[in-house]
């Protein structure tokens, strides 16, 4: 990519040039003028004609074109090259007999003075900083690297060397990764890509290169190139009390280190999208009144994570530690391998990242989506290291409501407040895009509106059916805990977790038997949250994920003192004797584990209690068998179904076929209420033809005689 030439010319134009002519000159001496001029049949030529108008050297064309005699032409042809050679020996001799003096602008010499006295530069290193930043804004060394690339890219430290009349030694000295230039990325590695015509090293900002020359700056001008203010968080401290342990430790810790101005200062914060984390590290720079900066994590060209990386050794070069912070946001840019054989950015900068978490003068918060990106070489030089989980559900209803105000009704915040994945940002966008859009009186097409925008985009991240469980399984209608057939007596149960609160309880039997509805009801009866958690929310392909599901959900529930129940529980506690692989066994282990450590209610539900691990079913307080309905159960769900749809009574015939029907579930009750709304049935007799019709699709999972029996 060719740079932009600065469009308003130095205070000392003329000397600027003449600096640069000399430089150009010096590059092309000892033989690489050579690399100038080429001969392309019998045709003469530049190998680029701004570097020949830049030195003002005579036009390169052969006199007798149609001379047939070649030889003749071949020989005016070196004439000629001579003749441009011996001129840029010249001139090269000319200006390295002129003494010395100051080649840039007022402006430009004081902005050179500022960043070396800064960085602490000694001759050699002003010179070849010098060097890159005019190299940056004018287009003609983009030529010349482009004429020598091979010398500028493999062999860096000799062109550098003839270039500034600086001994070899000292040149390779200055360009050394661990060098005072490039360790604190004041000078990067080449943007390759681009035509490669730039050298091995270059400035690493054409903004600040341009700036050098126009008007004054200084550090805080270099980093507000470098990184962009952190915006104020949108959340306080009361929008997370389920991280009171580990922010009472981190807060004062932050204070204390920032008014030492401790080195080495390193937090690493992690947990899924949507939970919070930014907010929280715009927030630890409010209450530690720091001037928090965040590295950007879009670029305009090049590597991405090379491409942060170098500017975050930037930011930490000039970022001063009084009173500032740094948040590194999506740190896995860095962290993390993109294949097993390619190495991670930090990987290939070890020494550097090493170095930096050591001694950085400025704290910085790291953020990121998954811990496992870091290297045990890594972990342990941070101060502290923690997830933040999904908020308990009582916390997202109350950063909800500070979000969308009081012209929503509490039943939306409910409902809303549902999805573990919902975030801040996501509620404040959408509700900033409703309120332009339906009337503030518009109560029900606002929050219809704002539903839908979230749910989409909470599907698009990732998350499908985001506020499934939003919909209660139980209605107040024909629910009733006695039409449930379970082997122990519910009501009792539920009276003695009251006061107990802690318990293990796997609940088997056929589906629709009501074991998920009798979840629901149990965290009413005890008002008490409830985690409902199928298979497909904690399985993932990756191996060992599905732990850190696991781990994850038992977590959220011990932290909000919910009931957790988990549905399908025979996909993770499957029998160990019946294991192909290792990550089978592993799972069932990891579950035990959790179930065992948990201190609440939890609730483990199967269609397949024969597939359970022995072990796992040795671990359940109790055990709870949810069979097929008994008559007089199947009876009373008639008559509330009957009722709650406005059909006419059973008759005695009805009745009569109903106690036949032994394999019947509440579910199936269910599945034909919501089939009635669509085919419009007025009688119980209607009723029952479509139940016993959905009996009969069942599968059979009965040792009972099954069916309609006349």
């Amino acid at each position: 990519m060719m740079k932009q030439a600065n469009r308003r010319a130095p205070e000392n134009q003329r000397e600027q040039r003449r600096l640069f002519t000399l430089w150009i000159l010096r590059a092309f001496s000892d033989k690489n003028h050579r690399e100038l001029l080429f001969e392309k049949g019998d045709d003469l030529s530049y190998e680029d004609r701004e570097v020949a108008y830049f030195l003002k050297l005579p036009e390169a064309q052969t006199q007798f074109r149609h001379c047939e005699d070649m030889s003749s032409l071949r020989a005016q042809n070196r004439a000629q090259k001579m003749e441009v050679f011996k001129i840029m020996e010249s001139k090269l001799q000319q200006l390295e007999a002129e003494p010395s003096r100051n080649c840039f602008s007022s402006t430009g010499k004081k902005n050179f003075d500022t960043l070396s006295n800064f960085l602490k530069l000694n001759a050699t290193e002003r010179a070849v900083l010098e060097f890159f930043v005019s190299a940056t804004v004018a287009m003609v060394f983009t030529d010349t690297f482009s004429i020598l690339r091979k010398e500028c890219t493999k062999n860096l430290s000799n062109f550098l060397s003839r270039v500034l009349k600086i001994p070899l030694s000292r040149i390779h000295k200055v360009l050394q990764s661990n060098s005072r230039l490039v360790d604190s990325g004041i000078l990067l590695p080449a943007r390759y890509g681009y035509g490669d015509v730039e050298p091995a090293l270059r400035f690493f900002s054409d903004v600040i290169a341009n700036e050098m020359f126009v008007g004054p700056i200084n550090e805080q001008s270099v980093v507000n190139h470098i990184v962009t203010p952190a915006p104020p968080s949108a959340l306080t401290i009361s929008d997370f009390p389920h991280l009171d342990p580990i922010l009472s430790l981190l807060i004062p810790y932050l204070r204390k280190a920032i008014r030492s101005r401790k080195k080495g200062v390193n937090v690493f914060i992690h947990g899924h999208p949507g939970t919070g984390k930014s907010e929280l590290a715009r927030l630890l720079s409010s209450l530690t009144s720091t001037h928090a900066y965040e590295v950007p994590t879009e670029t305009m060209e090049g590597n991405p994570s090379e491409k942060r990386i170098q500017s975050l050794k930037a930011a930490t070069t000039f970022i001063q530690p009084n009173n500032n912070l740094l948040i590194f946001d999506e740190a896995e840019d860095i962290f993390s391998s993109h294949s097993f054989f390619s190495p991670s950015v930090a990987q290939a900068n070890k020494g550097w990242i090493n170095r930096l978490l050591e001694n950085n003068r400025v704290p910085i918060i790291w953020i990121s989506n998954d811990v496992d990106c870091l290297d045990n070489a890594f972990t342990r030089r941070f101060d502290f290291i923690f997830e933040v989980p999904v908020a308990p559900r009582v916390q997202r209803s109350k950063t909800i409501r500070k979000i969308l105000g009081k012209t929503y009704s509490e039943s939306f915040v409910q409902h809303l407040s549902h999805s573990e994945h919902i975030s801040p940002a996501v509620i404040s966008r959408a509700g900033s895009v409703i309120s332009g859009l339906v009337p503030g009186n518009d109560k029900t097409r606002r929050e219809s509106a704002v539903s839908l925008l979230v749910s989409n985009t909470l599907k698009a991240q990732g998350h499908p059916e985001p506020f499934r469980h939003a919909i209660d399984p139980i209605n107040p209608a024909t629910y009733d805990i006695s039409n449930l057939n379970s082997s122990g007596d519910l009501e009792r149960i539920a009276r003695a977790l009251a006061s107990e609160k802690s318990a293990r309880i796997c609940l088997y039997g056929p589906p629709g038997t009501g074991k998920t509805s009798f979840g629901h009801w149990l965290a009413n009866e005890l008002a008490l949250p409830l985690h409902c958690k199928k298979a497909s929310d904690l399985l993932a392909p990756y191996l060992g994920e599905t732990e850190k599901n696991m781990a994850r959900a038992f977590e959220a529930a011990r932290q909000e003192q919910a009931i957790l129940l988990i549905d399908e529980v025979d996909s993770f506690l499957r029998d160990r004797t019946l294991a192909n692989r290792s990550w089978e066994i592993s799972q069932v282990n990891e579950f035990l584990t959790q179930m065992e450590s948990f201190p609440g209610i939890f609730i483990a539900s199967t269609n397949l209690k024969e597939n359970l691990d022995p072990a796992s079913l040795r671990r359940f307080d109790l055990k709870l068998l949810f069979d097929f309905l008994l008559p007089e159960q199947s009876l009373r769900l008639l008559h509330s179904h009957s009722h709650a749809l406005n059909l006419t009574p059973p008759t005695e015939e009805d009745i009569r076929s109903l106690q036949h029907l032994l394999n019947s579930t509440p579910g199936d009750f269910g599945n034909v209420a919501r089939q009635c709304r669509f085919q419009n049935q007025k009688t119980a007799s209607r009723f029952l033809e479509l139940l016993i019709q959905e009996c009969e699709m069942k599968t059979i999972t009965s040792s009972r005689k099954i069916g309609f029996l006349g």
